[in-house]
């Protein structure tokens, strides 16, 4: 069986690309809640 490129190796970017912007804005939700508790 030869090895052959995947049709839907766009979806795939698509989703590690989902995937990093969900963590990234719960990163920042995370790190503004915790600097407005802890702010005096």
């Amino acid at each position: 069986m030869p090895d052959t490129v995947p049709q839907n190796g766009g979806y795939m970017v698509a989703a590690y690309i989902v995937a990093a912007v969900i963590l990234i804005s719960y990163a920042v939700s995370l790190y503004l809640r915790t600097r407005r508790s802890l702010r005096p």
